[in-house]
């Protein structure tokens, strides 16, 4: 058990000890495995960041902001790291909120993609009553 025997604990004695007392080692190893496999795929960025936070508690190695970033960078959707890679951010909760950010102007773009196209299909359907046009009919092209 820890005690303050006049001694300074630091968060990562306190951490590691806290997992060895309440998780067994099969546990930890398997949530330290999945931290470093983590990868947002399909989830928001809310729910890769809670996913992200959760499993870095398991990782028992002491790791510097920069380290933690780069792991977070690194499960990233390649498009929001196209953009990320630029800014070179070593603070984690600036990671996150720009992350954030990119994904919410992506989301948006792609509506407004989408509204910009099914209204050129319904404006080109009503305007053609249905027929479907070529650009230019070779038939009325003189030889």
């Amino acid at each position: 058990m820890l005690e303050a025997r006049g001694e300074v604990i630091t968060w990562t004695v306190f951490k590691n000890s806290f997992l060895e007392k309440f998780f067994t080692p099969h546990v930890r190893a398997t949530k330290e495995r999945e931290f470093l496999s983590l990868v947002q795929g399909n989830l928001s960025m809310y729910e890769y960041a809670i996913q992200f936070e959760r499993l870095y508690r398991f990782y028992s190695y002491s790791t510097s902001e920069e380290w933690r970033c780069q792991r977070f960078f690194d499960g990233l959707r390649t498009d929001i790291k196209w953009i990320l890679i630029l800014l070179r951010i070593i603070e984690f909760a600036d990671l996150v909120d720009q992350a954030t950010i990119i994904e919410r102007l992506n989301l948006e773009d792609a509506k407004e993609v989408g509204k910009t196209q099914s209204s050129r299909q319904a404006s080109s359907y009503r305007g053609n009553k249905g027929v479907r046009m070529s650009p230019y009919d070779r038939s009325n092209c003189q030889q």
